[in-house]
């Protein structure tokens, strides 16, 4: 038997599949979905429905409304998602502004570090020196010292063991005894009885105090003020008068007490007040200042004095004084 074809939906049409010789023409309200005449009587019975082409007048706008409402999150979630990648650009530049600020820090501290080793190490050298020149002196006197004495000794001895005359020990008598008393009372370098040995620099336990401390306290002295320490501030703003009047003001504060002086020490901080000076010969408050923190560092400390003159400090002081003479403080 020929097959029968199936039949023939006009163009824009739709037929329903329970009901393939039935139209949709209707609109289920309940179920939201397009039905056909005998589906009215049969699958939605007592169901609100429309006319199809009233369904699409009536839900369009719902449609768009919510489309809009979706649109907008849309946008929502691209502007949080461009506000992330912004902000994970943003760490990664402060990330590696950190990292670098944390390798100027390390680096300044390392050159202080490997400047203070070579100035401990020159000071142990150059005290060996002075020490070593003291002793050869004194080694020199003490040598001189006991040829006289054995000279001595030997014509006190050869004087009494001369028999060939009863005179000779009288007549020589007063000239010995004189000379060994002399011996006895004379007082020679590094004498036992006199407390004068010469003490090498590492057995001052001062010295490990100064670097004991530098560790603790070199966080005072780097201070951050706006991102930089008081000395470090006065080196990179070394034309800067303003800078260098409050940093000398700041270490004032600081060279109080004696560990805040042993820390400034630590970092250089004479040189970088000297500089300072030298830099604004002219300003009255900055030469006043600085000078204050000299006299607090300097204090009855032979070593610090030395250390200022060894620097370059007399002529700078020298300056101030002569060229703010009219200046009472």
């Amino acid at each position: 038997m020929p097959r029968e074809s199936s039949p023939v939906v006009p163009k824009g049409r739709r037929m329903c599949k329970a009901h393939p010789d039935k139209e949709l023409e209707l609109y289920c309200e309940k179920c939201e979905t397009l039905m056909c005449l005998d589906g009215m009587v049969k699958d939605h019975w007592n169901h609100n429905y429309v006319l199809a082409t009233k369904a699409n007048e009536s839900h369009i706008p719902n449609v768009k409304e919510l489309a809009e409402k979706v649109k907008g999150k849309q946008l929502t979630i691209e502007q949080a998602l461009e506000k992330i990648d912004k902000i994970r650009s943003q760490l990664g530049k402060q990330r590696a502004a950190e990292e670098d600020k944390v390798r100027t820090e390390f680096s300044i501290l390392a050159n202080m570090l490997h400047q203070r080793e070579s100035e401990l190490l020159d000071a142990i050298k150059q005290e060996e020196n002075e020490k070593q020149g003291i002793l050869q002196y004194q080694r020199k006197k003490l040598e001189a010292a006991l040829l006289r004495i054995r000279k001595e000794c030997e014509k006190a001895n050869t004087t009494i063991a001369d028999k060939s005359s009863p005179y000779n020990f009288i007549e020589n008598k007063s000239k010995i005894v004189h000379s060994l008393k002399q011996l006895r009372d004379e007082k020679f370098p590094l004498d036992p009885e006199e407390d004068d040995f010469l003490f090498f620099v590492n057995s001052d336990p001062s010295l490990r105090v100064k670097i004991q401390s530098f560790g603790t306290i070199v966080g005072t002295i780097n201070g951050k003020a706006g991102g930089d320490s008081v000395i470090e501030a006065m080196k990179k703003n070394k034309e800067s008068i303003g800078v260098q009047e409050r940093g000398c003001e700041a270490l004032i504060s600081i060279s109080q007490n004696y560990e805040g002086r042993i820390a400034i020490l630590e970092a250089s901080g004479i040189a970088t007040v000297l500089r300072g000076m030298k830099n604004h010969r002219q300003e009255a408050t900055v030469q006043e200042k600085a000078s204050i923190v000299l006299r607090n560092l300097c204090g009855k400390s032979d070593e610090v004095r030395e250390v200022v003159g060894a620097s370059g400090g007399v002529p700078i002081i020298v300056d101030a004084l002569v060229k703010h003479a009219s200046n009472p403080d």
